[in-house]
C-alpha cells in the first residue's frame, strides 16, 4: 500500500510529506501528481521523510530527480531526510548526494529549510524593468547542466571579467561567480573573496 502523509509548516508555506510504502513505476506517477498540486498552490519549499519508503526503485529516483528539478527552477527547496543506508549508499555511487539536499532527520532538515528561506530573503530582490541577470553567486546542480542550458549559458557580463564556477570548501556545492568583491555561498553561508578571473578566497 501507499500513503502519501502531510503536515504545513512555517505558517502553511512549507510542508513536510512522508511516503509510506514503494516508490516505483507504479506509485511514482502519484507522487508526482502530489507534488504537482503542491507547487500549484505556491509551496515550494518541501521537506521529504524517506524513512517509510519500503522499495525505491529506478522510476522511484526518476521523479524523485524530475521533482528536485521543477521546485530548482522555481526557486525552491526540496529536502531529503531520514533516508536508508542502502538508499544513501546508492545515491553516493550515483552521485546524486551531489543533486539533492539531504539531511539525518527532520530536526537537521527543518533547520537546513530555515536557513535557506532566511538567505532567499536576505538577498536583493531584481527590479521587474531590470532584464540583466541579478549578481551573485548561483548553485548549480552539476547533473542537470546540459539539461538547462540557460543556467550555464555565456551572459553579458561586466568588461573583463568571466564567469566562472568554484567548489565551496566549506559544503562542496558548485557556485558561479560573476564579480569581484565579496560573496557567501547560497547553501551553508560560507563567505569568499574574489580577488580577479577564477581567483577566490575563503574566509
Amino acid at each position: 500500500m501507499f500513503f502519501i502523509n502531510h503536515t504545513e509548516i512555517i505558517d502553511g508555506s512549507a510542508v513536510i510529506i512522508e511516503i509510506e510504502g514503494p516508490l516505483n513505476s507504479e506509485t511514482s506517477s502519484d507522487f508526482e501528481e502530489y507534488i504537482n498540486r503542491l507547487l500549484n498552490n505556491n509551496i515550494i519549499q518541501i521537506i521529504l521523510d524517506a524513512s517509510k519508503i519500503s522499495f525505491l526503485s529506478s522510476e522511484g529516483i526518476g521523479v524523485m530527480l524530475l521533482v528536485q528539478k521543477i521546485i530548482s527552477e522555481k526557486n525552491g527547496s526540496l529536502i531529503l531526510t531520514s533516508l536508508s543506508h542502502e538508499t544513501e549508499t546508492l545515491f553516493r555511487l550515483l552521485g546524486f548526494l551531489e543533486v539533492f539536499k539531504t539531511s539525518p532527520d527532520r530536526a537537521e532538515a527543518l533547520k537546513i529549510l530555515d536557513r535557506r528561506i532566511e538567505l532567499k530573503r536576505d538577498l536583493p530582490r531584481e527590479s521587474p524593468e531590470v532584464s540583466t541577470p541579478s549578481k551573485g553567486p548561483e548553485r548549480i546542480s552539476p547533473l542537470f547542466i546540459d539539461e538547462t542550458p540557460d543556467i550555464v549559458s555565456t551572459e553579458e557580463l561586466k568588461p573583463h571579467f568571466e564567469a566562472f564556477v568554484i567548489k565551496c570548501v566549506e559544503c562542496s556545492n558548485l557556485i558561479r561567480v560573476k564579480e569581484k568583491g565579496s560573496h557567501i555561498c547560497p547553501e551553508c553561508s560560507a563567505e569568499f573573496e574574489v580577488t580577479g578571473p577564477r581567483s577566490a578566497v575563503f574566509s
